[in-house]
């Protein structure tokens, strides 16, 4: 008897050969690429042992740990491979818990991309695929959702009852998780939605098992209060290194060389206010570098304002970890607009300690530092913020352009209604102007330009992979570029003054490569 099966759809199962931010592939329409090509070359299953998944979600390992740190035996508890769903899920299962990361398709990255080629993507697909199952639909056992994509379940409840989930978790779940499966065991009614509990650091259980691309959570939260965002709303905490290292162990132990450590600002580390403490953020690259079996450690988040705030920060980081011209690494960061008055408006926290004017600045000199430094910052812009005008826009190009002589990464993504402003509207393809579309056509002009130096020189593990992108993938996303800019060609006013830099003139000649 199984008494809680944890699981996640198939596209959270995969740790994407051995790249944790690949994993957003699975946001892409399903056109592109054929559903068993994409799921057997650029998405492999994470390996099974007897239906259950020897590497999973982070936090689906949190979920695991949280249960058994609340008295439920080990065996009782299963993380479950969603291939082999069937094999756990039975007439004695209390509950099946789902980690997602967006169910519905409605998430930034999605959104975006199933907008303009008006399409589904794999993601939502795999989460409706798991959910619908014949095992689940059989047995009916209390089905709690919780992760980062939560929200949307929440914010579409009539969607959340066609799919049978009894009760989703928004926000931390260590706390809150193990009481609802307490209540569902017990047989009492659960809360359509329930408020997950801030937990405190020494309330954070230890992984036992290893995660998914040997994550390892350092800090939760962010605290700079963006109102687009979820976690940048939470408190900011950092994990004892001590407990860190334990987590490192783990996944040591079962074969992982590397590690990615997980932050919303990992520059932030051990810092007691805004400004970094740049003596525990090298520390704890140092320590987790030197760990025995690890030879490559991995951040996955960090803010710009960090970088600018303290210089010295990421050349001694690159220190610690040896990177040279021929060994970098990468971050995922927010520009989100170059507009100050947008900063003031909606995230006034995230250019601190420097002021809503200096942003531009501030973006420019946070770059210049990681590059020099053997970094590759991966940033996103947010298209149709609330109040965005064409001048805003127009800041936003001059910065990407500014930014052009910087191997880097600059994503412009649609502006999703949640956080504090779940209750504006989205941004959708029908709102885009000539100005936005050469946003999106410059920034894609300049990813395409540096993403082959990141496969080169970014410690990828597999070289048939880094071919795979090279002379397969990335080519095939100039020939969808130039396929979709040719039928959404947006005239101007005037044709006699088109510019071509506004009608795909610019994607022309780089695609003529």
């Amino acid at each position: 008897m199984t008494r809680v099966v944890l699981t996640a759809d198939r596209t959270l199962m995969s740790e994407y050969q051995k790249n944790m931010f690949f994993g957003f592939s699975a946001s892409f329409p399903k056109k592109f690429i054929p559903s068993p090509l994409y799921f057997r070359m650029f998405a492999p299953p994470v390996p099974e042992r007897n239906g259950e998944a020897e590497f999973a979600p982070y936090s689906i390992r949190k979920m695991e740990a949280a249960l058994v740190r609340n008295g439920y035996d080990p065996s009782d508890v299963v993380v479950a491979h969603p291939d082999h769903l069937g094999r756990f899920v039975a007439k004695d299962t209390s509950v099946l818990a789902i980690s997602t990361m967006d169910p519905l398709g409605r998430g930034p990255v999605t959104s975006t991309y199933t907008d303009l080629y008006s399409a589904p993507a794999y993601v939502s697909g795999k989460f409706r695929e798991l959910i619908l199952g014949p095992s689940v639909r059989k047995h009916r056992p209390k089905i709690i959702v919780g992760g980062p994509g939560s929200w949307q379940l929440d914010k579409w409840p009539s969607l959340r009852d066609e799919l049978g989930i009894d009760c989703v978790v928004d926000g931390e779940g260590e706390i809150t998780f193990p009481k609802l499966v307490r209540m569902a065991e017990e047989g009492r009614e659960l809360p359509r939605t329930a408020q997950g509990e801030v937990v405190p650091l020494e309330k954070m259980p230890n992984i036992v098992k290893p995660s998914i691309n040997a994550m390892v959570e350092v800090a939760r939260g962010c605290g700079r209060g963006c109102k687009f965002c979820t976690p940048t709303l939470q408190s900011f905490r950092c994990r004892p290194l001590e407990d860190i290292m334990e987590e490192v162990r783990v996944n040591v132990n079962a074969g992982r060389s590397y590690i990615y450590v997980h932050a919303e600002d990992i520059w932030r580390y051990g810092a007691k206010g805004i400004r970094p403490d740049r003596e525990k953020v090298v520390e704890l690259f140092r320590t987790i570098y030197r760990f025995e079996g690890v030879s490559r450690v991995f951040p996955s988040h960090g803010a710009l304002a960090s970088v600018a705030c303290d210089r010295k920060i990421l050349p001694e980081v690159s220190d610690a970890l040896e990177l040279n011209e021929d060994c970098i690494n990468g971050y995922q960061t927010g520009i989100e607009t170059a507009s100050p008055e947008l900063i003031r408006k909606h995230m006034k926290g995230k250019v601190k300690p420097f002021k809503p004017d200096e942003w531009p600045q501030v973006v420019r000199e946070a770059f210049e530092i990681s590059v020099d430094s053997h970094w590759m910052p991966c940033s996103t812009l947010i298209m149709g913020l609330p109040g965005e005008t064409d001048d805003d826009v127009i800041k936003t190009i001059e910065l990407v352009d500014d930014l052009g002589d910087l191997p880097s990464g600059v994503f412009p993504l649609f502006f999703v209604a949640m956080g504090t402003m779940i209750d504006r509207k989205s941004f959708q393809k029908s709102d885009l102007n000539q100005l936005y579309w050469e946003l999106m056509v410059n920034s894609w002009e300049h990813n395409l330009k540096y993403f082959p130096y990141l496969l080169e020189h970014g410690g990828m593990e597999n070289p048939f992979w880094n071919l795979l992108l090279t002379r397969f993938l990335l080519p095939y996303a100039k020939k969808k570029l130039e396929e979709y800019t040719a039928s959404h060609r947006l005239p101007t006013e005037d044709p006699a003054e088109e510019d071509p830099r506004r009608n795909g003139g610019i994607l022309a000649r780089f695609l003529s490569f």
